[in-house]
């Protein structure tokens, strides 16, 4: 048999044994052709590490490799399918498959998937003056991946992870997933607003993540406009205590204009040496937004 694990009535089936992939393979051209749904999903893809097979007689190592058995799984995918077909799965594929994919749900921010799937990493500097980043580098790695988070379970923990959804600019899967706490369903309205206003920074192919600042409290990512001289500045305070002071400095260009998009005001920089020295307040464990426009 083909299957590596049973879950309640269901089996888990091995990708790599050849009768059960391509008759899953066989599937999806066939949907395509009754249904001509241009999106279909390819469920559970893609290095969960209960996908590893320890059989003998499927024509792969022992056990089986899963970076492996997914390109092989998903290269003939892609090439059987026709160009307009989008392929859309579950877990985020490794770099040397993800050419193959065009979207994937991703759950990183729950603690619950590190032991499941073996991409899953947590920064930790040791320093227990400042709290953890939920960082995503794959999302700044691969920027035109479409990726869709699920804040699922949210309710079991605090719906505070579902603010690093904005502080890496990511689209949200099921958007109002265990946020039913009233600030948690404000935090992720006026999350989904900013992104739709400075959606031509959010679509970026060229985003970075982490960058310098002037504290160690002060978390930054940047996103470049793709059609116009702005930048936006997403913002997270690690610390337990409010931060007020110079968060960052910019070269400084005549005209430039530095916005608070989140408290929705102007902020507040000295120019010294031919640098903006942006100065900021925000809150412990509070999100917060700079854009910065040369006219």
């Amino acid at each position: 048999g083909c299957r590596i694990g049973v879950e309640g009535d269901s089996f888990r089936m091995c990708h790599a044994e050849e009768t059960f992939r391509e008759e899953s393979l066989a599937m999806y051209p066939r949907l395509y052709s009754e249904l001509k749904i241009p999106l279909l999903y390819v469920d559970e893809f893609s290095l969960r590490i209960d996908n590893r097979c320890y059989a003998d007689n499927h024509g792969h190592h022992i056990p089986s490799n899963l970076l492996q058995t997914d390109r092989e799984y998903i290269s003939r995918l892609k090439d059987i399918m026709p160009e307009e077909v989008v392929l859309y799965g579950e877990y985020a594929a490794a770099d040397v498959n993800a050419r193959y994919i065009d979207c994937n749900i991703s759950y990183y921010i729950l603690d619950s998937i590190v032991n499941m799937i073996e991409t899953m990493t947590r920064a930790n500097d040791g320093d227990d003056r400042l709290s953890r980043v939920f960082m995503h580098t794959y999302r700044f790695a691969l920027p035109k991946i479409v990726q869709l988070i699920l804040p699922m379970a949210m309710r079991n923990i605090s719906w505070h992870p579902q603010k690093f959804l904005f502080f890496n600019a990511e689209a949200i899967y099921d958007s109002f997933w265990d946020v039913e706490e009233s600030r948690g369903l404000a935090f992720t309205l006026k999350a989904y607003n900013l992104k739709k206003k400075y959606a031509d920074c959010y679509t970026s192919d060229c985003p970075d993540t982490m960058i310098e600042t002037e504290s160690p409290a002060i978390c930054m990512n940047r996103f470049p406009s793709k059609t116009s001289d702005r930048v936006v500045y997403n913002v997270y305070n690690r610390a337990y205590s409010t931060f007020r002071g110079v968060a960052l400095k910019v070269p400084h260009k005549e005209g430039a204009t530095y916005y608070d998009a989140w408290n929705e005001k102007e902020l507040q920089y000295h120019v010294v040496d031919g640098f903006a020295e942006i100065i900021l307040e925000i809150g412990a464990q509070e999100m917060g937004c700079i854009v910065i426009e040369h006219k």
